[in-house]
């Protein structure tokens, strides 16, 4: 069983484990609370297969980007959350690499 430190905050949800953040770092998304557009800010530590997943508060998957192999270093994925209805969800950006598959997620306020 994994070992995950946690903290909640007005605007933030983060869950990681040690060995994620040695792997790659996701920086809070912004704007947030996001109408349109929320932009999320993550450094890979070496190139990645990268999807983020947005999952409501009732455990629904409401969207998922498959973004592909990134190289590594800092990149910014833009979600588009146009279509979500107003609430909270949680966002995983989710990395596999030759070191195994990481997640980090986060709160994501819709408006």
């Amino acid at each position: 069983m994994l070992n995950w430190d946690a903290f909640i905050s007005s605007t933030a949800l983060a869950t990681k484990s040690a060995a994620a953040e040695t792997q790659f770092q996701i920086r809070q998304n912004f704007p947030n609370p996001a109408s349109d557009l929320t932009r999320i800010p993550v450094v890979l530590r070496t190139p990645s297969e990268v999807q983020v997943t947005v999952v409501s508060m009732t455990g629904q998957q409401v969207l998922r980007q498959v973004l592909g192999t990134l190289s590594a270093g800092e990149k910014m994925i833009d979600l588009d959350v146009s279509a979500l209805a107003a609430g909270s969800y949680v966002t995983t950006v989710k990395v596999a690499n030759l070191a195994g598959t990481f997640t980090q997620s986060q709160l994501l306020l819709k408006n």
